[in-house]
């Protein structure tokens, strides 16, 4: 799915105008600071692996056959229920009284974006598209630690939230969005509006 498909996705797509390829800012080394599109490449586990391989393949087979492709290196999308995420997963275990990690020593930050700007600025993106490939960070503008997003997160379900003290170093990642929004434009959705509008729904589902 995440390698040879993206192969088979561009050949396909070979008389179109351009083709996006999903990647994720996963395949950045985990880092405190902000990673722009330069950033050093350290993909961590199975999946940020095999999606770095699919940039490469997808990269190679835009330039062999001429079709313009744009990367989106997605960080954190989240939204109502089926969604996914780690957003959704906190909003879960929380509902469900299970305790959430936390390594008070090194507290992870994030900049998740709302499913619906998700979508938004990857349509855009599609004007993007060249050859060689343009790649480029998808994020929200907003950058909170784990315990703020969890209080956040606490606070729209109304509902308190247990912690199991962890020494283990949580990987996280956080995306530099000047390119994005120089050539895309910002989000629509607030942090904190999107965080109510999953709990709404999740709460509705109780």
């Amino acid at each position: 799915m995440n390698t040879r498909f993206v192969g088979d996705l561009v050949d396909h797509c070979r008389r179109s105008d351009g083709v996006i390829l999903a990647s994720t800012g996963a395949v950045y080394k985990p880092s405190l600071e902000a990673w722009n599109e330069d950033g050093s490449l350290s993909p961590m586990g199975t999946y940020a692996l095999t999606k770095l391989c699919g940039e490469v393949l997808g990269s190679y087979v835009s330039e062999k056959l001429n079709v313009p492709a744009c990367i989106l290196r997605y960080f954190y999308p989240y939204g109502p229920i089926g969604i996914g995420g780690i957003l959704a997963r906190w909003a879960d275990a929380m509902r469900e009284g299970k305790a959430i990690p936390l390594n008070r020593a090194v507290v992870p930050s994030y900049n998740p974006h709302f499913i619906s700007d998700c979508v938004e600025l990857t349509m855009k993106a599609t004007r993007l598209c060249k050859v060689p490939a343009t790649i480029m960070n998808v994020a929200g503008v907003e950058v909170k630690s784990k315990i703020e997003l969890l209080d956040m997160i606490s606070e729209a379900l109304s509902v308190d939230y247990k912690v199991e003290e962890s020494e283990r170093e949580e990987l996280a990642w956080v995306g530099n969005v000047n390119s994005m929004i120089k050539s895309l434009g910002e989000p629509k959705v607030k942090l904190r509006e999107g965080i109510e509008r999953m709990a709404k729904q999740r709460n509705r589902f109780r």
